[in-house]
């Protein structure tokens, strides 16, 4: 699509579409199961420690810090 606008030209975008890496399939699949492997490994703790716990008030730190763990990363 054509556009008056400079920013917007061919020349604006090819020197920063050399810059990286290209992702592959190969890395993609590695930092999925990298990030599946975190996600179950921090839900078994979470269930583990919620089924043997015998006070609901003790969870609430990790409640917290889980929260704001979440929200910054």
């Amino acid at each position: 699509m054509r556009s008056g606008n400079p920013t917007l030209t061919a020349n604006t975008f090819r020197e920063r579409c050399l810059d990286g890496n290209a992702m592959t399939l190969n890395g993609t699949v590695h930092k999925t199961a990298l990030l599946l492997i975190g996600l179950i490994a921090t839900a078994a703790i979470t269930w583990r420690r919620t089924m043997l716990t015998e006070d609901p008030s003790t969870l609430y730190p990790y409640l917290i810090v889980g929260v704001i763990g979440g929200l910054v990363v």
